[in-house]
């Protein structure tokens, strides 16, 4: 009752290994790139809350002929201006600044994707091209 086997049924150790490698590599090149697209969304919707911002302190500015005061913030525009004011494409409340850098009359900042104040990752309105 001893029967040969014909062909070869299953894989050997190292070939289960060569799949599982090849497999990790591609994975590792897909992730970095849906995670670099990740980034790009991040600070795409980050600039775009700024210039909404801008808009409606523009907005604020028309309606009592300045603009909010540093103490008072971007809360001021809550309500009337925006329905609320939106965060960062991180998830962290945006800065207002006023006056603003350059003799600006007031700038918008993100912390960025590192969310720390003051580092080169920073995102500001004063920098953006219009």
């Amino acid at each position: 009752m001893n029967r040969k086997m014909s062909g070869q049924a299953g894989m050997t150790l190292i070939e289960i290994l060569i799949v599982i490698t090849i497999l990790g590599l591609v994975m590792t090149l897909v992730g970095s790139r849906v995670y670099k697209q990740f980034a790009k969304a991040n600070i795409k919707t980050s600039q775009l809350a700024m210039q909404q911002l801008a808009q409606a302190v523009t907005e604020y500015q028309m309606d009592h002929n300045k603009i909010p005061s540093g103490g008072d913030g971007l809360a001021v525009l809550e309500g009337e201006y925006m329905e609320s004011v939106p965060n960062d494409g991180w998830g962290q409340p945006f800065h207002y600044e006023s006056p603003g850098p350059s003799g600006k009359a007031f700038d918008i900042v993100s912390d960025g994707p590192d969310g720390t104040p003051g580092t080169d990752d920073d995102i500001r309105l004063s920098e953006l091209k219009k």
